[in-house]
């Protein structure tokens, strides 16, 4: 098989060590190597590639409109390696020890546009999302012994309706059973289910929320979720999007019981001491 050699960045720039899920350097695709999110070194801010043609100018023209409405990073085109960027802002950079997650939402991942081979393929990715509404695309938790555990999207794929809370118990669980943890999580996601249930310009198909939150037990929690990855973002024609509402009520009712978890184990052991 022919090597692929990996792709010379600037001396500026670096590849974005704390990427979840999407291209990726390691990937070659018909013969060429992917390439991933880059970060300028530094810097608060992480390049995104620019996606071909219809996706790429949507994701450009919805994150513009969306960013003065929207907790969504702002985002500029930058020329770089001969390859548009995206310039998004690194929700991870105040952190000490960022936990990170990618949930993508919604019960339907192919957008109206998309031929019958496409939306076949989309369905057997995750059968369990057109009942759950998301899945779990992975994630990254570094921890205060200095190892990095990282999860991808064939551990999501382990979770179905059935056992899902496992896995978020797994992400939310780096901090022990802290209760403030999910009441921050739980509020952050009630804002954006309190935007959903009032827009009416957009559906949102293939996108994901990014939950953070300080994986550092001498600092505070600091949950942080923002939405990305608008490639695939059409008008609604005044309609809600229920098919993002379907996974965001599932997701919030298994927060909704991972807090009463944790908040039970909590008043248990203060009891005890």
């Amino acid at each position: 098989m022919e090597e692929v050699p990996e792709q010379e960045l600037p001396a500026a720039y670096e590849w974005f060590a704390d990427q979840i899920a999407g291209h990726h350097p390691s990937v070659i695709k018909n013969g060429k190597r992917e390439i991933g999110l880059l970060k300028k070194r530094g810097s608060d801010k992480i390049l995104k590639p620019k996606q071909e043609a219809f996706r790429g100018e949507c994701e450009v023209i919805f994150s513009f409109q969306l960013s003065g409405s929207f907790s969504v990073p702002p985002c500029l085109k930058a020329p770089i390696l001969d390859v548009d960027f995206l310039i998004l802002e690194d929700v991870t950079s105040t952190y000490t020890l960022p936990a990170i997650l990618d949930v993508k939402m919604g019960r339907i991942t192919f957008d109206p546009l998309a031929n019958a081979a496409k939306r076949e393929k989309e369905e057997r990715k995750y059968p369990p999302q057109t009942v759950l509404g998301f899945r779990l695309l992975g994630y990254r938790v570094r921890n205060t012994n200095g190892k990095i555990v990282v999860k991808d999207k064939e551990w999501g794929k382990s979770f179905d309706e059935h056992n899902i809370l496992d896995g978020l118990l797994e992400f939310f669980s780096g901090r022990g059973t802290d209760p403030t943890l999910i009441s921050e999580a739980l509020s952050k996601l009630n804002y954006v289910r309190e935007w959903f249930a009032k827009q009416t310009s957009f559906h949102f198909y293939a996108s994901s929320l990014l939950f953070v939150y300080e994986n550092d037990l001498q600092k505070p929690p600091n949950v942080h979720l923002v939405m990305i990855d608008f490639s695939h973002v059409f008008p609604s024609n005044n309609q809600l999007d229920t098919n993002y509402i379907a996974g965001l009520n599932v997701l919030h009712s298994k927060m909704e019981i991972i807090l009463k978890k944790f908040t039970s184990t909590s008043a248990s052991q203060a009891s005890t001491h």
